[in-house]
């Protein structure tokens, strides 16, 4: 999964609020979602939302990519 942030942060108050385009890899056509984010969320949020916006019931591997830093499930 691949996870661009866009060039587009907005204020709310004390945080960040931020655009992300969130994209299967290896599937044509391209299937994405694009989620606004509070700039304060854990991993464990963005989890959370990302079940809820591609419809997975935790039930499909996925990891988040930070740099070279990766992170999952076990």
């Amino acid at each position: 999964m691949n996870k661009n942030i866009l060039q587009f942060p907005l204020k709310t108050g004390k945080n960040m609020l931020y655009q992300l385009r969130v994209e299967l890899n290896d599937i044509q056509p391209a299937i994405y979602r694009t989620l606004l984010v509070c700039g304060d969320a854990g991993l464990d949020l963005l989890h959370a939302l990302l079940q809820v916006a591609i419809g997975w019931t935790k039930s499909h591997l996925h990891q988040f990519q930070i740099g070279q830093v990766r992170f999952s499930d076990p």
